[in-house]
């Protein structure tokens, strides 16, 4: 009996046990206490807190010197010496029993608890993991979390370590989520944007003054893209990339709207070059027509400067009329002049020259010199009007 004692206690050769009934049935009892608070502690051993494992242990080691103590105390004569002293191991040894199986329950759920949690607590140490490498400033505080609960499983806390990991779910859960857009995000972005960067250099070397408005807002909406994926908000930095991808798209369709239509005007406003003169023009007859043009030319340059070009344009065809219809009637009224040069002015050297008209005195022809005179009078007054057609008639 004593080498099963020291074999199932773990304790130096026990104290004899002897035959009578007392001692027996002391044994018996204890013994029972005893296997159950070892099987517990077994457990507790290895899956409980070592700070709240040892002292039991200790007072299971303690009941068992108690209980050695006890049996030599045991007189098979008299049952009532012992009596005492047994009830008091008895009742020690079900109280610890009490206590260990309580303490066994509680680690064994804690234990268990943890084992269920254990899966997503590694999934969780993955994700701070990707946090640190996307260097999210979020990610020291979770790592501090995660390494407080390894710790507290290694000490085999467990009960701490699941509502520790329960109050550390819902923090890491949205931010690792946010984590999750911001990364899909970025796989979008960057390729984006490198394809929009050379037309982003097309913006910039522009020379139409219409379009710095719109310059402008490129440059401000790439710079807010910028600074959200330079802070890794890569969601904002991908709106507004989509948006200044747009931006881009149409400027540069203006750009060649533009274009197209300054070669239209350039195309058309060429061939009128030539044909436009400054300064005062010597034929007071078109001066009008001659103030028009200058006028219409004055709104086409004008529409011109501000890149108005399909308004210059207009303003250009109009030009083209009114130069057609100038350099016709020019052309007309230098037609007149010379058919009436041609008749007056051999006419006025007749005139000049005839002494027999220049120095008559008779009264016969005094009348016919003073109708030449008026008619002449009337005849240079038409040409000064640059009215040739009446002036031949005369």
């Amino acid at each position: 009996m004593g080498g099963d004692l020291k074999g199932q206690w773990g304790v130096g050769d026990p104290a004899p046990v002897s035959s009578d009934k007392q001692s027996q049935q002391f044994q018996a009892t204890f013994q029972k206490e005893v296997s159950t608070i070892n099987e517990h502690l077994q457990y507790t051993s290895v899956n409980a807190e070592e700070a709240r494992n040892t002292p039991l242990v200790g007072r299971r080691d303690a009941l068992i010197n108690a209980f050695q103590g006890t049996l030599p105390k045991i007189d098979p004569k008299d049952p009532t010496k012992a009596k005492g002293a047994i009830d008091k191991v008895l009742g020690d040894v079900k109280a610890l029993d009490a206590e260990v199986t309580k303490f066994r329950k509680e680690a064994e759920k804690a234990f268990n608890d943890w084992t269920a949690r254990q899966p997503k607590f590694d999934e969780a140490v993955h994700h701070v993991e990707e946090l640190e490498t996307w260097e999210d400033s979020k990610a020291p505080p979770l790592r501090s979390l995660v390494d407080g609960i390894r710790k507290l499983t290694d000490d085999k806390k467990y009960a701490v370590a699941c509502k520790t990991f329960d109050q550390l779910v819902p923090k890491l859960q949205p931010i690792y989520d946010e984590y999750l857009k911001q990364k899909a995000a970025k796989e979008k972005y960057e390729p984006a944007l490198e394809a929009l960067k050379p037309h982003l250099g097309e913006t910039q070397t522009s020379s139409y003054q219409k379009l710095e408005p719109a310059q402008k807002d490129i440059g401000s909406n790439q710079s807010q893209m910028e600074t959200a994926a330079k802070a890794k908000n890569y969601v904002d930095a991908l709106r507004s990339e989509e948006v200044l991808s747009k931006q881009v798209e149409d400027y540069l369709k203006k750009v060649a709207e533009l274009g197209k239509q300054k070669k239209a005007y350039e195309d058309a406003v060429a061939p009128l070059q030539p044909r436009l003169t400054t300064g005062p023009q010597p034929h007071p007859k078109v001066e009008q027509m001659y103030q028009d043009i200058n006028s219409v030319r004055g709104q086409m340059e004008d529409a011109a400067k501000k890149e108005d070009f399909d308004e210059a344009l207009k303003y250009a065809t109009d030009l083209k009329a009114k130069l057609d219809t100038f350099d016709a009637a020019l052309k007309e009224l230098e037609d007149q002049k010379k058919a009436f040069d041609d008749v007056y002015n051999p006419l006025k050297k007749q005139l000049e020259e005839d002494e027999e008209l220049n120095k008559s005195t008779t009264a016969e022809m005094e009348p016919l010199k003073k109708e030449i005179v008026v008619m002449q009078a009337q005849i240079d007054k038409s040409a000064q009007a640059e009215e040739y057609a009446d002036a031949l008639k005369l």
